[in-house]
């Protein structure tokens, strides 16, 4: 028997068939899955401030107004929608599309921050205009976050936006059909009666109708 003294343990030789595994927790994330997350878009939550009438706990005393909030989220493509397209979609988000409508040019009033925004929600700014939209969003983009991480929020209040209340088209008197349409003539006998009659009917008929129909004969 032969022994091996002083022997130095060494690293194995590796097979050709062994695969070496290594952590991909430190790589950053390649520019397909940045492509990936861009297209899904960002999370997005929408905050909608309103005044709302609150029972109160005293007995017998009226509701009092109370500010609420109610917030819902989505996700969208924010680096491909101007600040137009992105006030729709917060209406329809909560369903105010039909009450309300921005305008193109300028409003409805609305503040947006996310996930790392220097400075927090505090510091935010009211976006009204394409050029102020803009500007936000540039900085948005120069996040180095991904863009899975990066939640936005975009908040505004109804109590702002009576300017912006869309106002529904009246009927015009021609759409109204003829059985609802209001009249000024005041039903005769002879019209309810009718008008071929003899004189004695009339009598007849007269004397047995109520006598709130009376009044108008």
């Amino acid at each position: 028997m032969h022994l091996i003294r002083n022997a130095t343990p060494g690293p194995l030789p590796a097979n050709e068939g062994t695969q070496v595994t290594r952590s991909t927790s430190n790589v950053a994330p390649s520019e397909d899955q940045t492509h990936v997350d861009l297209v899904s878009g960002y999370l997005v939550c929408v905050i909608q401030h309103s005044t709302q009438l609150v029972a109160t706990s005293a007995r017998g005393r009226a509701p009092a107004p109370k500010k609420t909030h109610t917030t819902k989220s989505d996700r969208m493509r924010l680096d491909t929608m101007g600040r137009y397209e992105l006030a729709e979609a917060c209406l329809s988000l909560h369903n105010l599309e039909d009450d309300y409508r921005p305008h193109k040019v300028s409003g409805f009033p609305f503040r947006m921050w996310w996930t790392g925004y220097s400075g927090g929600k505090a510091t935010t700014a009211t976006v009204e205009t394409d050029a102020e939209y803009e500007l936000l969003l540039a900085q948005l983009r120069a996040s180095k976050k991904n863009v899975k991480d990066i939640t936005v929020f975009v908040s505004f209040d109804t109590d702002e936006m009576d300017a912006f209340r869309h106002l529904r088209k009246r009927p015009a008197p021609s759409d109204l059909d003829e059985h609802t349409a209001v009249g000024t003539k005041v039903s005769t006998l002879v019209d309810i009666l009718g008008t071929t009659i003899s004189p004695w009917h009339v009598r007849a008929r007269y004397h047995a109708l109520p006598t709130w129909m009376l009044r108008y004969t």
